[in-house]
């Protein structure tokens, strides 16, 4: 629930406490006016009056950021966040979760305890244990400036490497461990800083600098940037990649430019690396609809020779796809010829020994997208299997032979279920998979010649010879993959955790090399969040949010279970609000569930206000149901506790349903949106909760633009805020970002193209160019609708967002001009919504009071 409850709230937000809740579906009990639900006591057993949830107790959040377990599992190393109101640094990107690093000797009882005294102003974010554990690296970050730091756990000793590591949210920059004592990573030049950390800042210094030496007379104050009839594509990243001796001190420049994705041979012989070259531009007679970021080239290293190899130089590299044999230096990539699209490519394997590249085709499949699981369109990862490769894909129509690679929810998708193929040289396949109903893409363990997969609810061992064992078939539980989805698709392990959809609390182990797999029975009733695990050493590392704040804790085989750390003890003192759900029909036909946020003081026998929270292809939990309590995430990004902070206010907070094949007509791709919105109202006030006359809107992110939209569609929302969205899809689709002012090589100049041009993954895809189909991005933009809005509006937006502030300066413009009730609230400084104590602080305070104002509630006490 938390994940996905996050997505409708933001982006990206960092899970760091929870509100237990009885989720009961909305069905009329006795009554005359039809009302569900129990008064909810806001008193402790004591009789203590609890507190109300406000923004002074979101500013006291902490959070725990990146968990890592070292290889033989004796130590556990994760980033403490401090509370979101005295956090060291609001100018980076908040995803990265830096804050103090603990360690927790699982050895022993002893509760974890901070590695070494963070530096003052100074915040840490772990990276990675050495190949024996004894050495971690970590990232350091003070005001914008990053260094990759390493800690020896023999001598208690750090070090700081010299050159700055690039790091990002998009691609894989981790450096890899070459040997116990050597590490190979990517570095920035000389006076650059990762975007991700310092773009807000270095923006901001940039542009004061270049206004002063234009002020003063003296000296040029100008940028350049460039595009060509041939596309671009040619000029490298500037950068270097490093080895750093940890006993010698010494460091090597092994190659120029900028490297992703790096990857070691499994004897450490050699390093697979994709150097990185300005994103070419869009071929204007095709649509953009490829979600690559940059033109990859491989190079293979070999570090025992210290000699660079270019592999197939005029192809561009699948980013995240470099795969090497376990038992072979034979390395997988997933590639296409420059100038061609994505969907072209083809699976090679490259000899490091024998230097020669080979093209094993997926003959008569159509390979299965991991866009499927909320990314990039590229394929899903694949696995060696002894000498042949194991992907996931789907079965052509008999006599299609040619390899297809076909984007989800494209018109001609053959989206029937995927399953495991093994491929070779020759091109012939086979189908390991195909007596199971439902199969994860995701392995859960891999060796060199066998892999484990969830089917049907098991775990399945499949080896070289196409064999099969059921490792769970002494476990009476339906299990899921609980591996989280990561950009950055670290190396397949040994082993993997999941967790048990059947039994609440229950985590099973799984080992490639044995027998079976080992059940772990937690105390906990409810869905847990398995944060690390060693099969090997039998223990998970789990999270466990209650009522009474998060608590890491340690589980082992046996049963026994240790404290490692808590946060958040304080909202045992506060009042919880409560999730329902409910269900009805749509288009006269359709049932959908939506969800929504009770008051903590939840009366039946009144009809509270709603806020409904808008967001494209928005749906409630599967795991929501009438007979499951559920948790979900309050996050220290203010969005992901807006609706809690809401309903400590007296509003319900409505999320309804509009999953994407109803939410795209031929009127646009959420031009079915607002009769699913409305139909959901109808259904909360029908069953007694909705005052009817007392909705208001709310919508961030992608949120902002839907809920301009409804606001054009229909006047049943009296007050509408609408944060960091935009408003004009044709100004949008050509719109550089803040990234675009001096961070010029990240290929900023591509505007939106992505998001519009494309279908099948993209919530606003239109299948067409503003110059193919202008009327489409007119009929589909708020702003050109401004003239229909009738209900006051608030619009909140920043200067260094990803989407531009201009977007709301037009809808402001439009409303202003049509005289229309409206207030344009801007920060400065911030990036993809507010995060600065006293902006959040500001910004809660105006939401409260428009829909006070508008929605005829009482103001907030605070």
């Amino acid at each position: 629930m938390a994940k996905v409850v996050q997505r409708i709230c933001t982006a990206g937000s960092m899970l760091v406490a929870t509100f237990a809740a009885a989720t009961v579906a909305a069905t009329p009990p006795d009554g005359a006016n039809g009302l569900a639900g129990q008064h909810v006591e806001a008193r402790q057993s004591n009789g203590e009056q609890l507190k109300r949830f406000s923004i002074d107790e979101y500013l006291k959040l902490e959070d725990l950021g990146k968990i890592i377990l070292d290889p033989s599992a004796r130590r556990l190393v994760f980033a403490h966040i401090p509370a979101v109101g005295q956090l060291v640094d609001y100018g980076s990107d908040m995803s990265l979760q830096t804050g103090t690093l603990m360690v927790a000797d699982l050895t022993s009882r002893a509760k974890a305890r901070a590695l070494f005294d963070p530096e003052q102003g100074a915040a840490y974010v772990p990276e990675s244990f050495s190949p024996g554990g004894e050495r971690l690296a970590f990232y350091r970050i003070k005001k914008g400036s990053v260094s990759l730091g390493v800690y020896d756990f023999g001598t208690g000793s750090l070090q700081f490497l010299a050159q700055t590591p690039e790091i990002s949210g998009t691609m894989n920059y981790s450096p890899v461990w070459v040997s116990g004592s050597e590490i190979v990573y990517p570095a920035l030049p000389p006076g650059r800083q990762p975007a991700a950390i310092e773009l807000r800042r270095y923006t901001g210094a940039q542009l004061s600098e270049a206004w002063n030496r234009t002020w003063e007379g003296r000296e040029v104050s100008v940028s350049e940037v460039d595009s060509h009839a041939d596309g671009g594509g040619t000029k490298p990243r500037a950068g270097e990649l490093v080895r750093a001796n940890l006993v010698s001190g010494e460091a090597k420049v092994m190659a120029a430019g900028l490297f992703v994705d790096l990857r070691v041979s499994a004897d450490r012989r050699y390093l697979a690396a994709s150097r990185e070259y300005e994103r070419p531009q869009p071929v204007p007679e095709r649509l953009n609809v490829d979600w690559t970021l940059a033109r990859l080239q491989l190079n293979v290293f070999d570090l025992k020779a210290n000699t660079t190899r270019v592999v197939v130089p005029n192809a561009n590299i699948g980013m995240g796809s470099l795969e090497w044999s376990p038992s072979a230096h034979n390395l997988a990539f997933f590639a296409w010829d420059v100038g061609t699209g994505v969907q072209s490519g083809r699976f090679h394997i490259y000899g490091a020994q024998t230097h020669q590249t080979q093209v094993w085709a997926h003959v008569g499949l159509d390979l299965a997208s991991e866009r499927e699981r909320g990314l990039f369109e590229r394929p899903e990862r694949v696995v060696w299997v002894g000498s042949r490769l194991a992907i996931v894909a789907r079965a052509l129509r008999a006599g299609d032979q040619t390899p297809h690679f076909t984007y989800s929810g494209m018109p001609d998708s053959h989206l029937h279920k995927a399953d495991w193929f093994l491929i070779g040289p020759r091109g012939k396949s086979r189908n390991l998979t195909s007596q199971f109903e439902a199969v994860s893409p995701v392995p859960v363990g891999v060796s060199s010649d066998a892999f484990c997969v969830v089917a049907d609810g098991h775990v399945w061992r499949i080896n070289a010879a196409e064999e099969k064992k059921d490792l769970t078939r002494n476990i009476n539980a339906e299990l899921e993959d609980a591996a989280e989805h990561s950009v950055s698709r670290a190396p397949y392990t040994e082993s993997g955790v999941l967790t048990s959809t059947s039994q609440p609390g229950t985590i099973v182990l799984v080992d490639v090399g044995a027998e079976h797999a080992v059940p772990i029975v937690t105390s906990s009733d409810q869905p847990v969040q398995p944060l690390a695990a060693s099969a090997r050493a039998g223990v998970v590392v789990l999270r466990d949010d209650t009522e009474r704040g998060t608590a890491l804790l340690l589980w082992r085989a046996g049963g026994e279970s240790a404290p490692l750390e808590q946060i958040n003890s304080f909202l045992g003192d506060i009042a919880k609000s409560h999730w329902r759900t409910i269900t009805y029909r749509v288009n006269a036909q359709r049932q959908l569930k939506s969800c929504f946020l009770l008051p903590p003081d939840y009366e039946p026998a009144r009809r509270y206000p709603v806020v409904v929270n808008s967001y494209p292809w928005q749906v409630c939990p599967a795991d929501i149901d009438s007979d499951r309590a559920f948790r979900l995430g309050i996050g220290t990004d203010f969005f992901s506790a807006l609706p809690h902070l809401l309903a400590a206010e007296g509003y319900i907070v409505f999320y309804p349903s509009n999953p994407g094949d109803l939410d795209r007509t031929a009127n646009g791709p959420i031009g079915g949106m607002t009769q699913l919105v409305l139909q959901g109202v109808d259904a909360l006030a029908a069953e007694g909760y909705a005052d009817p006359n007392r909705v208001g809107l709310f919508g961030f992110s992608q949120g902002g633009i839907t809920s301009l939209w409804l606001g054009t569609q229909t006047d049943r929302f009296r007050a509408i805020v609408s944060v960091n969205g935009w408003a004009d899809l044709a100004s949008h689709y050509l719109s550089s970002t803040v990234d675009g002012l001096f961070y010029t090589d990240l290929g900023t100049f591509a505007g939106s193209s992505l998001r519009y041009e494309t279908l099948g993954s993209s919530e606003f895809g239109l299948g067409q160019t503003p110059w193919s189909d202008p009327g489409a991005y007119v009929r589909n933009s708020p702003v050109f609708s401004a003239d229909k809005i009738r209900n006051p509006i608030m619009l909140i937006h920043s200067d260094m967002d990803v989407f531009p502030l201009s977007q709301y300066d037009e809808m402001f413009t439009a409303l202003y001009r049509l005289r229309k009730e409206a207030v344009f609230v801007r920060y400065w400084g911030e990036g993809h919504g507010p995060i600065s104590p006293a902006n959040v602080r500001d910004m809660w305070t105006r939401i409260t009071a428009w829909y006070a104002r508008w929605l005829d509630v009482p103001g907030p006490a605070n």
